[in-house]
């Protein structure tokens, strides 16, 4: 029979739920999974996996006005599931007891975490929002997303495992169907905005008509990851899975971060220092598109600074590291010389 393990992830922003998308892709070959995901993402995963288990965890919900996050709202509005965190992380261990899991993989999802560690299950963090604690800075927005970060990720897993472009320890984690696919280069613009910032992104694109094209997502009858593949440059929010995508395709980016959210504007900053793409900013975001589009012919450039840039695929590494750990925890020594090849298939 095959290993027991859990794998779950927070519910804000797609990049979490894509890397557990990818990561499950390649480790179902050797482990049973069952999925623990807050609400707005059981419909996904259940499409995604529909013979897998399937398992609702609490999240933390945060509360935004506009294009920026308002943190003590939010602290106000996940009031009772902080309060009562204790008695949600014990039902969690008695859950996973039951369910007999031997280790759990957890993006950014705080309480399996914590449900796990009272249940004496192994567990590994593997996030890009931990990236934070790399770059520390005096500033309010960088001390908020320390704190955020130490308790999304908590330090009473065994293992920490950071996926960054920059930085990391290891690089992009990618779904297969843009791992398998050869991306094209035709002429259109992708354009992927947030409800609260869209209007004001098809307002500043809106003169280019004449002259590109663009896609404009989310959009329910148009395949996303079609269009990233074939797309000659992206337009987008400053989350770490899209720009890590792009780069990994090839695709020049605008990020554009979120108002007081530091890993976004860490992102962005480190996206222009690639060489891949610029940071804009929400304020100047006419400005910032002319630029772009004026200068897509002078993407990629030379990267600057000295940090250390991953500006390729790397899931067969961030697989291999997290077999090593599983390899500890639930298997024989005779059975962790088995089926080490990494699939590339679904």
């Amino acid at each position: 029979m095959k290993p027991v393990i859990a794998m779950s992830c927070s519910g804000e922003g797609w990049g979490h739920l894509s890397r557990v998308f990818a990561l499950a892709e390649q480790l179902r070959s050797w482990y049973e999974i069952s999925f623990w995901v807050p609400a707005p993402l059981l419909q996904l995963v259940n499409k995604r996996f529909p013979s897998h288990q399937v398992f609702e965890v609490p999240f933390l919900e945060l509360v935004k006005d506009g294009h920026t996050i308002r943190y003590r709202r939010t602290l106000s509005r996940n009031r009772s599931l902080l309060l009562n965190s204790a008695a949600v992380e014990q039902n969690l261990a008695e859950l996973l007891r039951k369910h007999h899991v031997e280790a759990l993989i957890s993006d950014f999802e705080p309480y399996t975490v914590r449900g796990a560690k009272r249940a004496g299950i192994p567990t590994l963090n593997i996030n890009h929002p931990s990236i934070v604690q790399r770059f520390p800075s005096p500033s309010l927005h960088s001390v908020t997303a320390h704190v955020v970060s130490r308790y999304m990720a908590p330090a009473v897993a065994d293992k920490t495992i950071i996926c960054s472009f920059y930085q990391g320890d290891v690089g992009p984690i990618l779904r297969s169907e843009l791992r398998c696919r050869e991306p094209q280069m035709e002429d259109f613009i992708l354009v992927y905005t947030k409800k609260e910032s869209r209007e004001q992104v098809l307002s500043a694109v809106k003169p280019y008509g004449r002259h590109e094209r663009f896609e404009v997502f989310p959009q329910a009858d148009k395949d996303f990851a079609a269009s990233l593949l074939s797309c000659k440059a992206i337009i987008a929010p400053a989350g770490h899975q899209t720009i890590s995508e792009a780069i990994c395709l090839g695709k020049p980016i605008l990020a554009i971060p979120q108002k007081a959210q530091y890993e976004q504007q860490l992102n962005a900053e480190m996206l222009e220092a690639s060489g891949r793409g610029l940071a804009g900013c929400i304020e100047s975001i006419s400005k910032d598109i002319d630029i772009f589009l004026s200068n897509l012919h002078h993407f990629p450039y030379a990267p600057k600074g000295k940090t250390f840039f991953t500006l390729q695929d790397d899931t067969e590494r961030a697989v291999a590291a997290i077999r090593s750990f599983l390899r500890d925890c639930t298997e024989t020594p005779d059975a962790a010389f088995q089926g080490m090849k990494i699939s590339s298939a679904v």
